[in-house]
């Protein structure tokens, strides 16, 4: 799987190459804008969970009837993108369990850079999120956000 790097120019909004220092159809500096990174298999995350009416999955801030419960970090790894977020979603899943939590919130995933041994290379995602619970649960012991909690 190919990623998709390049530099999107702040004035005119165009793609350029991840190693231009100007934009391609305006002159724009480019010299200090960042490269974006389009990781292939993305739309994984949100649209193959299991449960999704156990699961409240969210890039979006808290939604009502949730209260934030955790910070949660998660790490995936794999031969390929695809693999990465499977192991991400696998982990996800097993401390959202372990944990009792409902769910995430304002999920980021970063991509690390590429591990590699000297038999194969290695591609690690790692996804930061709030982990929240549904305050309407009876059978949760309900934290606070103001309750030191370890992350994840």
């Amino acid at each position: 799987m190919l990623v998709k790097r390049y530099k999107r120019c702040p004035k005119c909004d165009s793609e350029n190459s991840d190693t231009a220092k100007f934009c391609l159809k305006c002159g724009t500096n480019l010299q200090d804008v960042p490269v974006n990174t389009d990781l292939p298999g993305a739309n994984f995350f949100e649209t193959n969970v299991d449960q999704p009416d156990t699961l409240t999955i969210t890039t979006g801030g808290i939604p009502n009837g949730f209260i934030l419960a955790a910070s949660v970090e998660v790490i995936g790894a794999g031969e390929n993108y695809t693999e990465a977020w499977k192991t991400m979603i696998q982990n996800l899943k097993s401390i959202l369990g372990i944990k009792g939590l409902d769910g995430i919130a304002n999920y980021r995933v970063i991509l690390s850079p590429f591990q590699t041994t000297s038999t194969k290379t290695k591609i690690t995602l790692m996804l930061y999120a709030d982990g929240i619970l549904n305050v309407e649960r009876k059978d949760k012991n309900l934290r606070t956000p103001d309750m030191k909690e370890d992350s994840l």
